[in-house]
């Protein structure tokens, strides 16, 4: 493996376990709530949380990434429209399951719930307190 595609791994592991964090927070009970009528349910967001990184394998995957041969050279795009690929990985995918992991922890909180460290201490759990 590469070190770009191990380091892809090791995120994808990082953020993994804050997701379950998160999710195992969800309560059962409360699946069908939602903050707004134009908000998902607590269940939809939380099934979707859950399923991105299914999409990212999907994704790479489908594509058939080849990282052999990857250089460290940058080039540089000769046109808007190469930059789109190059940041799919990134801005559509992990940035989105980030996303809707903070909405997530917004429900926890609006229903007092407490929420788990994400990057760093929550007004719930600070994992570096002693």
């Amino acid at each position: 493996m590469t070190p770009s595609f191990d380091s892809w791994l090791a995120e994808l592991d990082r953020e993994a376990a804050t997701t379950r964090r998160v999710l195992e927070r969800v309560p059962g009970s409360r699946l069908g709530w939602k903050p707004h009528a134009k908000s998902m349910s607590l269940g939809q967001l939380g099934l979707h949380v859950a399923t991105i990184p299914g999409a990212v394998a999907r994704f790479l995957l489908k594509d058939g990434l080849d990282i052999d041969g990857v250089s460290l050279e940058q080039p540089a795009a000769q046109s808007a429209s190469e930059l789109l690929p190059a940041a799919v990985m990134r801005s559509i995918m992990l940035n989105h399951w980030y996303h809707h992991r903070g909405q997530l922890s917004v429900y926890l909180r609006l229903l007092e719930i407490p929420v788990p460290s994400i990057y760093g201490p929550s007004a719930d759990e600070n994992p570096f307190a002693s």
